[in-house]
């Protein structure tokens, strides 16, 4: 019997069109760096009193499955991934959808065994870069249920595969922030220490019925909340603190490049509600850091063609 290696796991997905569908073949494969997916089984405890202490054995209950994936950002291989986070893909022009009906089967190479999952969705995720680091995605995955099989895993494989690095410096990466009062430009480039976008889409997974022990498809059971967190190494100017006095409407992107792909984020209307205290640390450098709430776009006529809190294209 092989031993489960780390370094000879694989992930593989594809595009699912029914919740709890039959199985079939992976076709394209996701780098990643970890997954943490977890069965856990309810317990129906037996609690009848018969003159004894001890506890008779328990029955099982409802199926729930879910946990994370994490990965460096590369720039050719996520094209799955972010169809099924953010609902529309217009030739790698990634758009929120309502109703997020898109969902993803998912194959883990464990060298044991493959791990299947018949479906899944993205209940939340997170994009964020940090000084001298590639970009990381972390994935909350919302699942219905798994088998492992000995199978081999497909003959497919990764290709092109590059990773999008954070930088600084405006020849990889151009980072700019600014109010809403004219499209950004060089004027409003910003040199952040890292940045985080978190996005939560109010899918209610745990719903059951008598038919299965699994969850129905997980569904919209809220608003969409999208927030973005920056930093800045150095405290230099009150620009941050007047912003949130204010309630300023501001507008963002963040662009990466490989000199060959582009990776672009754009978040066309968001308010700081949190943070930028710039409290003094000690004999530190006195940093920035503070987070705000993203809205679908009102009012930010320069970015009007972005509808949502934020659009990512890559090209």
């Amino acid at each position: 019997m092989p031993t489960g290696l780390g370094v000879l796991a694989k992930c593989g997905v594809v595009a699912g069109s029914s919740w709890g569908e039959a199985w079939s073949a992976v076709t394209a494969m996701v780098p990643f760096s970890d997954e943490a997916i977890a069965e856990t089984i309810g317990q129906i405890e037996d609690n009848s009193l018969e003159g004894s202490a001890g506890k008779r054995a328990s029955d099982q209950g409802l199926i729930e499955l879910n946990g994370a994936l994490n990965a460096d950002i590369d720039y050719y291989n996520f094209g799955p991934i972010w169809k099924a986070a953010f609902g529309v893909d217009t030739s790698e022009v990634y758009t929120f959808e309502d109703e997020l009906g898109d969902m993803l089967r998912m194959e883990f190479e464990k060298s044991v065994s493959r791990w299947r999952i018949d479906s899944l969705k993205i209940g939340s995720f997170s994009i964020s870069g940090n000084k001298g680091d590639a970009l990381k995605l972390s994935l909350d995955l919302l699942c219905r249920s798994f088998t492992r099989s000995a199978t081999a895993f497909p003959a497919i494989s990764i290709s092109n595969y590059s990773r999008v690095v954070f930088s600084n410096t405006s020849a990889t990466a151009r980072i700019r922030i600014g109010d809403q009062d004219n499209a950004l430009a060089s004027g409003d480039e910003m040199g952040l220490e890292s940045f985080k976008i978190d996005v939560d889409n109010a899918l209610k997974a745990d719903d059951y019925t008598n038919q299965q022990r699994y969850c129905l498809e997980p569904i919209r059971g809220g608003k969409r909340d999208v927030k973005l967190t920056i930093k800045l190494p150095r405290y230099s100017a009150d620009t941050f603190q007047d912003w949130k006095a204010a309630g300023t409407k501001l507008q963002a992107d963040f662009y990466f490049t490989d000199g060959t792909k582009t990776f672009l984020i754009e978040i066309p209307e968001f308010i700081i509600y949190e943070g930028f205290d710039s409290s003094i640390p000690g004999p530190d450098v006195i940093f920035q850091e503070g987070v705000a709430q993203c809205f679908t776009n009102t009012d930010n006529t320069p970015m009007t063609a972005i509808s949502d809190e934020m659009r990512l294209t890559i090209t």
